[in-house]
């Protein structure tokens, strides 16, 4: 009788021990929480370390992680975030977020708006009584309109 109550004593500070020897679950950003792309599409690098399976995923399609999962390592873990470039004029922000069981750290993505001007046409045809001509301007910088000739002026301007 007194085997069995010290077996099971054995037996359960074995499980006991265990599971206290199991490291909990840890995941730690090695670099920076922030990554600036260029306008042009570009890429960037994300390290960190993860002792379980984890898994990365984006906010938003204009952004995309390679490899989007692993398994746990000991030593630091790389993932590539790549965008493509950006053509429309607004900054744009999207979040990847780096997944291990109950743990996350989220890394803010920025690129820069696509600077420009955009005119209708490079040239236009003038009839002979012609008296103005109305251009329309889509720009996403401040910009001046010059011109060359003393003949034609900048009658007016909305902005």
């Amino acid at each position: 009788m007194m085997t069995r109550k010290y077996l099971w004593l054995v037996l359960c500070s074995a499980f006991l021990l265990i599971a206290a020897c199991q490291k909990a679950p840890e995941l730690t950003l090695t670099g920076s929480s922030t990554i600036e792309l260029s306008v042009d599409g570009s890429s960037a690098t994300i390290t960190f370390t993860a002792n379980r399976d984890w898994r990365v995923s984006s906010s938003d399609s204009w952004v995309s992680v390679s490899p989007s999962s692993g398994t746990a390592s000991d030593g630091p873990v790389s993932v590539t975030v790549r965008c493509n470039a950006n053509t429309t004029y607004d900054d744009r922000t999207a979040t990847v977020t780096i997944t291990m069981e109950e743990l996350s750290q989220a890394i803010t993505v920025r690129q820069p708006a696509n600077l420009g001007i955009i005119l209708p046409s490079q040239s236009f045809d003038l009839q002979s009584d012609a008296r103005t001509i109305e251009v329309e301007v889509k720009a996403h910088v401040d910009y001046t309109v010059e011109t060359s000739v003393d003949w034609i002026k900048q009658a007016d301007t909305k902005g």
